[in-house]
């Protein structure tokens, strides 16, 4: 009767051992699955927020730098010229930009950081258009450079943003 009793009990423990293991597997199961599904939806949101932050930043800055500076700067012999390329430069040299294009709605480069591509026609990127027709913001990050080729030596990729800009005495 003794051993009856041993036995029972020997099962009784196991069996509670065996349901913990079974409770923290599933718990740390969980806290792993939510841990996981946290860092995706915080990555989602930040890369969204920064994406709009780059949208509202760019496009302030084609508002109320750019566009001010670019009817004079379109006329022959105008020192408004070196006042737009100093803008610029000082975007460029902070780091927030790496590359101003701007189009006409041919393609055409109006202006560019790279003097040698003024005059080029370029086959809009479809989010270019869609700036020019329906005045649409846009961004997204990429690898590479969708306009302009070459890649910036340590770039892990690229936020690109188009923004509608209205010239008045653009260049024709």
């Amino acid at each position: 009767m003794s051993r009856d009793r041993r036995g029972s009990r020997g099962r009784r423990q196991f069996s509670v051992r065996h349901h913990l293991i079974v409770f923290l597997g599933v718990t740390i199961l969980a806290l792993i699955l939510v841990s996981v599904g946290a860092v995706i939806a915080s990555r989602t949101l930040a890369r969204g927020v920064a994406l709009k932050d780059a949208e509202r930043t760019t496009a302030r800055l084609a508002d109320r730098v750019i566009a001010p500076l670019l009817p004079a700067a379109f006329r022959s012999g105008s020192l408004q010229r070196a006042d737009l390329d100093h803008a610029i430069e000082n975007r460029l040299a902070d780091g927030y930009l790496t590359q101003v294009t701007i189009w006409d709605s041919t393609g055409r480069v109006l202006y560019d950081v790279d003097p040698g591509q003024i005059g080029e026609v370029l086959t809009l990127p479809a989010e270019a258009q869609a700036a020019m027709r329906d005045d649409v913001i846009s961004s997204g990050v990429t690898r590479q450079q969708e306009v302009v080729g070459g890649t910036i030596k340590g770039a892990q990729g690229f936020v690109e943003v188009f923004v509608p800009l209205r010239v008045k005495n653009a260049p024709r």
